[in-house]
């Protein structure tokens, strides 16, 4: 994490983690292995409390948290994700509600309830979902017959459907510059 910052003019901190996560990284391979929500929760609190040790001007303004995953494959498990997408789906009438329930209740995610309302609910879905970027319901769908398959290392274009993209994105020197990212010249992407 780059802490050169003009503090006059800043006044957001972004912490990435749990290690490995984005631009973060650790000198211990053993971090990577041992990660998970109360480690990370831990390691946050260190970091903060050192941080604010560091600086201590910033010890009386007020302090706000958010969080955001920006990452483009996060899962919790497939039973919550595929729940969450089709809540998600109905709530901006991108699929009907009914399709939302018939898929709910007729398919349990690892095999059809009933099969022959499990399909229909299905086919319905893919009908409905077919000519948008589910990840992202408010861009156009990328159909650019120009777009290689796989990306020129550092090419610059991005297809916003295809996750191939995006390492080749964040690993280009001017956006890692333009995001204080990758100071310490690891490597490896």
């Amino acid at each position: 994490m780059c802490l050169n910052f003009d503090f006059e003019a800043e006044n957001i901190l972004f912490l990435e983690s749990p290690a490995g996560v984005g631009f973060s990284y650790s000198n211990k391979s053993s971090d990577y292995a041992s990660s998970g929500d109360r480690k990370t929760s831990r390691d946050n609190y260190i970091f903060l409390v050192n941080w604010l040790e560091r600086f201590p001007k910033y010890k009386n303004r007020d302090f706000y948290i958010a969080g955001e995953s920006y990452i483009w494959n996060v899962a919790i498990d497939s039973e919550t994700d595929n729940l969450g997408r089709f809540d998600y789906l109905a709530s901006h009438a991108i699929i009907s509600d009914k399709v939302a329930h018939d898929i709910k209740t007729f398919y349990n995610f690892s095999s059809a309830v009933n099969p022959i309302q499990c399909s229909t609910a299905q086919d319905e879905y893919i009908r409905d979902t077919h000519d948008i970027d589910q990840y992202n319901i408010y861009a156009p769908l990328c159909t650019n017959p120009n777009l290689t398959a796989l990306p020129k290392k550092n090419s610059g274009v991005i297809d916003p459907r295809d996750s191939v993209y995006i390492p080749t994105y964040l690993n280009r020197v001017d956006v890692q510059e333009a995001l204080h990212a990758n100071v310490t010249k690891l490597k490896y992407e």
